[in-house]
């Protein structure tokens, strides 16, 4: 908020799930007021199928984008055998394997449930 003098529209498309949507919205929110972000918990980490849609795509745009093609985790090569998560680290990407079959809570409410094998 500080870059943008307190000023800022957030647009969140959707709204189809409202619990999806208003887990999103206090997310957004939480950041926006410098409280810890949903990044740093088990629930913001994308699946296995994610990554692999991410590698597609940053193959198909890296023609346009060489900076793509720079910094791509050797880790993602090795997520068809084992489910992995993310964590940001000044700007770093490490993968942790995601124990199969949790339930993921974030303040009590489920958001995940049997994650495949």
């Amino acid at each position: 908020m500080k870059f943008s003098g307190g000023k800022i529209v957030m647009a969140l498309e959707g709204g189809y799930n409202l619990n999806s949507y208003a887990n999103s919205v206090v997310a957004c929110i939480e950041v926006l007021l410098d409280d810890k972000p949903i990044a740093e918990s088990v629930e913001g980490y994308p699946f296995e199928s994610t990554w692999r849609v991410i590698k597609a795509v940053r193959e198909e745009l890296s023609a346009f984008w060489p900076v793509l093609v720079d910094k791509s985790p050797e880790e993602l090569d090795s997520l068809d055998n084992c489910h992995d998560f993310y964590s940001l680290s000044r700007g770093k990407i490490k993968l942790r394997p995601l124990p199969p079959r949790k339930v993921m809570r974030r303040r009590g409410r489920v958001l995940e449930a049997n994650v495949k094998k």
